[in-house]
Order: structure tokens, then C-alpha cells, then sequence
């Protein structure tokens, strides 16, 4: 195992934010941030393998994406981690972070033997957008809270969109209309670059 790959192996196990005295990444934004790139490749992996995504994950919202958590209320998160047949029969593990960390460290939560949820560093499921009606953007309803207090979206140009509710617990804007929500659409940190640079000069 090289070092890089041990770190990183450290980095979703135990998520160690200094390495002999050096800053590895800005902090546990910068880990929950690598955490939703991770996921949304695990996402599109899945939907790679098997020309779609898990049944049962509701259904589009007016702006016709469907959004759903990594929690209990749906099958998304046991089919990243391969631990239920139904949806994974295969069993591969597209997402490889299945640890018992505690809720505050967060990891992988087990609500029963078929309902697993994948859960950020403050212990609240990350969510998913998904653009289920192909027009090439998903929007995040009742993201922005205007002055007038009616509460807008906000617009993302991709398929897929992975975002952390962030420190604050809260999706969107708080009361004073600030948000600190940790979104896949933003650059990932350099080591994740660096170990997707090593993954990608490996022989299959």
C-alpha cells in the first residue's frame, strides 16, 4: 500500500486532518467536500453498472429532479455500500467508506438489517439531486430566503448533485440567510486529486 493510499484509507476511516505537523486539507469542510465527490462517483458508478439507479427513490419534485438523503427512508445508501441484494445483487461496494464510525465522526449508519444510511461529519445524511427529467440542471428548492422571506432555489448545471447540510445542520439558508451547505459542484481538495491521480495509473 503506498502512502498516498494509506493516507487516504485514514482519511475516510478516521478522517486525520494533519499529517507529522501538516494541513492535509482545510479542515472538516474540506473532508466532508471530498465526501459528496466521492458519493457522486459512487452514484454514477452505480448508474454505469446497472443502467440506472435503485428503484424506490421517489418521485420528481416541480422542477421534475427527484432529491432524496443517504438515510433510512430509501435504499440508495445500502446499494453504494453493497450490503443489500435487492438493488445490488452483486454485492460490490461502489462506495468504500463502510465503517462504524459514530455519528459525530461520521460514516455508515445502520438503522436495521436492510436500512444502512451514509452520514457527514455532524451526523446528518448528505443529499442527493438527481435530474430526473434530462434537462441537463437540477434545482435545490428553498435554498436562498430573499428579504421578502419567500424562500427561492438555487440552479446547478450538472445530472447529479451531492451537498452536505454542512456545520449549522441546516439545508439552505439559516435565519439570516446564510448557508454553509458543502456542495459536490465545488472543486474537491488536492489530495482527493492526488489519489484519484494515483487510482487512474493503476493497472486493472
Amino acid at each position: 500500500m503506498g502512502l498516498l493510499t494509506g493516507l487516504v484509507v485514514g482519511w475516510l476511516t478516521n478522517f486525520p486532518e494533519k499529517l507529522d505537523g501538516h494541513l492535509l486539507y482545510p479542515g472538516r469542510r474540506g473532508i466532508t467536500q471530498d465526501k459528496c465527490h466521492f458519493l457522486l462517483e459512487a452514484i454514477e458508478k452505480y448508474e454505469e453498472v446497472h443502467q440506472n439507479l435503485p428503484e424506490g427513490l421517489g418521485y420528481p419534485n416541480a422542477y421534475g429532479d427527484i432529491i432524496v438523503p443517504t438515510d433510512y427512508s430509501n435504499h440508495l445508501a445500502e446499494a453504494l455500500l453493497g450490503v443489500y441484494s435487492k438493488h445490488n445483487p452483486r454485492g460490490i461496494p461502489f462506495f468504500d467508506a463502510y465503517r462504524p464510525n459514530s455519528p459525530d465522526r461520521g460514516g455508515v449508519q445502520r438503522y436495521s438489517p436492510s436500512f444502512f444510511g451514509i452520514t457527514d461529519l455532524w451526523g446528518r445524511p448528505f443529499h442527493v439531486a438527481i435530474d430526473a427529467n434530462k434537462d441537463g440542471v437540477v434545482t435545490i428548492p428553498h435554498y436562498e430566503v430573499p428579504r421578502s422571506g419567500d424562500q427561492e432555489a438555487r440552479t446547478i448545471k450538472q445530472p447529479i448533485v451531492v451537498w452536505s447540510d454542512g456545520p449549522d445542520r441546516i439545508s439552505g439558508d439559516d435565519r439570516n440567510g446564510k448557508s454553509d451547505d458543502i456542495f459536490s459542484s465545488d472543486p474537491p481538495s488536492e489530495l482527493f486529486l492526488r489519489y484519484r491521480s494515483e487510482q487512474s495509473g493503476r493497472p486493472e
